[in-house]
């Protein structure tokens, strides 16, 4: 990203991850969030550590994609351990355009078409991480939530503008499925008709509530926290209790928010239950964004 939070960047990492099995790749992450500063290498299959160890984007990469993942603010010396460990061909950054310690080959920078350089500055009066000229390091980019805006052809212009050799691929954000925590999986429309309350902790809310809408779910009360939130048992008490309060009777999260509650958490908001939606990227070019990565790793 170019910009803090909200592009897409875990699902369009877990495709990515997901496009590459054919060069045994692994994922170099920070692991935001974590009470640890500790090195955590995870193979990707077995058990998976706990949350505090791994931050809540490492949770969902090893739950969505069989990969092994090497967690720690120093990029390379994770990346020497990985290496040690098992036979990767290809490593991710979970979020590395800025990691310049770091030599890479390929540079995918994702740029949202809602809001696509934060409000035009830096940090903290915008979002933006750097200056735009920055771009004129990418590799390619790609656009996010693509289908949600009329056109993209002036943000191309101006992606070309500050890089006229980076091609430009674009993406949508579609609903998956819906989850619970004993493993069941849910139609999109399963739950059209409940009276629910949603809520979600993410960098980008408005995109949770967008997918809701686009499966005709309205729901009754929403709750925003910030991003990355963790929730303790007492506030998943207290949501729930005002859930019961307005009258819903089931509760709606996204699959992020669902690595971030409390074990047991069933127990806290009984009698009512809750289910996260599992999105997916649909990159438009994907196989020729698949072979260009591919061609540049080798080149």
């Amino acid at each position: 990203n170019i910009t803090a939070g909200g592009t897409g960047k875990t699902p369009v990492t877990i495709e990515l991850l997901r496009s590459f099995q054919f060069a045994s790749p692994g994922l170099l992450t920070r692991g935001h969030g974590r009470s640890t500063d500790d090195l955590v290498i995870a193979s990707g299959a077995g058990e998976i550590p706990p949350i505090e160890l791994t931050g809540d984007e490492a949770q969902l990469y090893l739950r969505s994609v069989c990969a092994p993942i090497a967690i720690f603010a120093d990029r390379y010396t994770a990346g020497l351990e990985l290496l040690a460990d098992f036979p990767c061909r290809i490593l991710f950054l979970d979020d590395g355009f800025q990691h310049l310690q770091l030599a890479r080959d390929f540079d995918l920078v994702l740029i949202d078409a809602l809001n696509p350089f934060g409000y035009g500055y830096l940090l903290p009066l915008g979002r933006l991480r750097e200056p735009l000229p920055g771009l004129v390091r990418a590799s390619a980019f790609l656009i996010t939530h693509s289908d949600e805006v009329p056109s993209t052809r002036a943000l191309q212009a101006i992606l070309h503008r500050h890089n006229p050799y980076a091609p430009v691929f674009q993406a949508a954000t579609r609903p998956g499925m819906w989850r619970d925590s004993e493993g069941h999986s849910f139609e999109l429309t399963h739950f059209k008709d409940a009276v629910a309350l949603a809520f979600c902790g993410l960098g980008n809310p408005e995109s949770f509530w967008r997918s809701l809408r686009s499966i005709g779910i309205a729901p009754i009360d929403r709750q925003e926290y910030g991003d990355h939130h963790r929730y303790p048992p007492a506030e998943v008490r207290r949501l729930a209790r005002h859930a019961i309060e307005v009258g819903a009777d089931v509760l709606l999260t996204t699959a992020k928010d669902s690595v971030n509650l409390p074990p047991g958490f069933e127990s806290l908001i009984a009698p009512l239950r809750l289910y996260w939606l599992e999105i997916r990227i649909e990159i438009d070019g994907h196989d020729e964004l698949v072979r260009f990565i591919n061609k540049n790793l080798n080149a």
